[in-house]
């Protein structure tokens, strides 16, 4: 059918790929209608918008395409042509743009920061990621009373979920840029509202979440925190701590009292989600190692959850994309600070069964590393049976990553003590560097 927003042929193919394939693996697990909805529907009246969804299109067909095949660089030049076209329709766009306009710059801004993500310009995503919160703040009461409310939120709400794979995945090229006081210029939710859809109980665990993962920036390095921040880190950890509590216990009332079906896999990926934060909240962000020994539990809950969804997924996909949230991430958690060689190595194979995207996670890639970082503590041991078989001088601490997506290849640096209980920081070959 004609349709004078796209301008040939091509244009209708991508967006077509775009409905059918990139909306579909989005909403897979997270079940939200910015994309099945709001997205197309500002693709058919914003240039900005339209051309940026076509570059997030090539960049989807084109990591579906092995390496070596002829067609990637034909998607590779078109995304960059769309992502130019789209920049330069944005700034039109804001520089014409009246308060009424506020919808289609978040969502432009929204559909940029998940194309810099896939391609692996993480310090773009950020730059992006901190404007659409600069918009947010500059129009909060705006976006609470306007007819649009709705939609709205939505949007806020998708630009809000991507803030958590940008905070849990820094790439040592992408500085964090938000503090958590630049957080809660966003007025979020801090205090459990009663859950009356899935929709509600979605948001505010994304808030708390996102708040967790700032709260424990405070304290700079995870091995040496600042201490002049522990005090507030303690504050706001003890009321994180109450509020999952508090979500846990309505989130399951709301899903006994929902009458009318419910989506499985969204139920499950907030519960794998929540686990993932008491996990961390539970285990603090600091201190020694075997801290995540007292945890293992919810290691073993994750995977548990997580394991039908992948071996599905296996199933019926050869490669899986999602802009979106997903298991990636918590599995992570458990494949590298989890030392009971059972779980961990399930979460391994977890990341490794489906080649999925999701935003900045590409879980083979995270099994890589989760696969390194096992590897080098559990060297030379003579039998790991249990978590408390790896000594603490042996436990990695942090790892800096430095990834190149074109080159499919990661850089890695990690810190972990020596005997002597002193920091020491090496390359992924195990030479020392200087700290």
């Amino acid at each position: 059918m004609t349709d004078p927003a796209f301008s040939d042929v091509l244009e209708k193919r991508y967006f077509q790929f775009f409905r059918h394939k990139t909306v579909r693996g989005s909403n897979s697990l997270i079940d939200a209608r910015f994309w099945d909805r709001i997205v197309l529907q500002a693709c058919h009246s914003e240039p900005a918008v339209k051309h940026a969804v076509l570059a997030l299109s090539s960049l989807h067909q084109l990591s579906e395409l092995p390496d070596g095949c002829e067609s990637r660089q034909r998607h590779r030049a078109y995304a960059e042509k769309q992502h130019q076209k789209a920049l330069e329709q944005a700034r039109l766009l804001i520089a014409s743009a009246k308060p009424q306009d506020i919808d289609r710059v978040l969502i432009a801004c929204v559909v940029f920061i998940c194309y810099e993500s896939v391609r692996g310009d993480y310090v773009a995503s950020a730059v992006h990621m901190h404007s659409g919160r600069q918009i947010v703040v500059n129009n909060w009461q705006r976006l609470r009373q306007t007819s649009r409310r709705n939609d709205l939120l939505e949007i806020e709400q998708a630009l809000f979920r991507l803030d958590i794979p940008a905070l849990a995945f820094q790439d040592s090229s992408s500085p964090l840029i938000c503090t958590l006081d630049d957080y809660l210029l966003t007025q979020p939710m801090l205090v459990v509202p009663e859950l009356k859809s899935l929709a509600d109980a979605r948001a505010s665990l994304v808030d708390l979440v996102r708040w967790m993962l700032l709260v424990a920036h405070l304290v700079g390095d995870v091995v040496q925190p600042r201490e002049i921040s522990m005090a507030r880190y303690e504050v706001e950890m003890t009321k994180g701590a109450a509020q999952l509590r508090i979500w846990r216990e309505r989130f399951e009332s709301l899903i006994r009292d929902e009458t009318s079906s419910v989506p499985t896999c969204l139920v499950t990926i907030l519960r794998i989600w929540h686990i993932g934060a008491t996990a961390f909240l539970e285990a603090s962000c600091f201190g020694l190692q075997t801290r995540w020994d007292g945890v293992q539990h919810h290691f073993a809950d994750i995977v548990a959850l997580a394991g039908p969804i992948v071996d599905e997924m296996a199933k019926t996909d050869t490669t899986s994309f999602s802009v979106e949230m997903g298991y990636i991430d918590p599995l992570w958690l458990a494949a590298s600070r989890c030392r009971d060689p059972q779980i961990r190595r399930e979460a391994i194979r977890l990341l490794r069964a489906c080649r999925r995207q999701e935003g900045v996670w590409e879980s083979v890639g995270a099994a890589a590393v989760a696969q390194r970082w096992m590897d080098i503590e559990e060297q030379d041991l003579p039998c790991v049976m249990r978590a408390s078989d790896i000594p603490e001088h042996r436990r990695i601490h942090r790892i800096d990553t430095r990834v190149d997506v074109d080159k499919s290849s990661t850089r890695l640096r990690f810190a972990l003590r020596d005997v002597d209980g002193e920091l020491v920081l090496r390359d992924e070959e195990g030479n020392a560097q200087e700290a």
